[in-house]
């Protein structure tokens, strides 16, 4: 009877953390609202040690155009995903000053926060 329950206390202990594994590779997605209220759409891919933010070019680019041809970095690190203003799923923008590049820092900076990084990678494409 004793090495019944320590079979399956230690199956569940596998199991349980296996499962952990397996959601923390799950690509994760939504919204993170910035400073002036614009909501910004993010998507996470892979997990690690080492965090890479993902900037995809523009204007009317987004994250979806980047996301294949990085699909490798996500191997051995976390790497996070947005669409910026007025792009993508992100919150469409009709006010000009609402686009400008501070604006655009203001979101990197409300990205890094939101993930809690204080180190991060910064990968912009054009």
């Amino acid at each position: 009877m004793k090495k019944y329950f320590a079979f399956t206390f230690f199956l569940c202990i596998f199991l349980w953390r296996a499962g952990g594994d397996c959601l923390a590779q799950a690509p994760r997605e939504g919204c993170i609202t910035a400073s002036d209220g614009v909501r910004l759409f993010y998507k996470v891919v892979g997990s690690g040690a080492e965090t890479l933010v993902a900037v995809h070019g523009g204007p009317g680019g987004t994250l979806e155009s980047i996301l294949p041809d990085l699909e490798p970095l996500a191997k051995n690190r976390r790497v996070i995903y947005y669409d910026q203003r007025g792009n993508g799923r992100s919150d469409l923008i009709t006010d000009g000053e609402k686009l400008s590049v501070r604006k655009h820092i203001e979101d990197l900076q409300c990205v890094r926060q939101f993930f809690k990084l204080e180190k991060m990678t910064l990968l912009g494409n054009s």
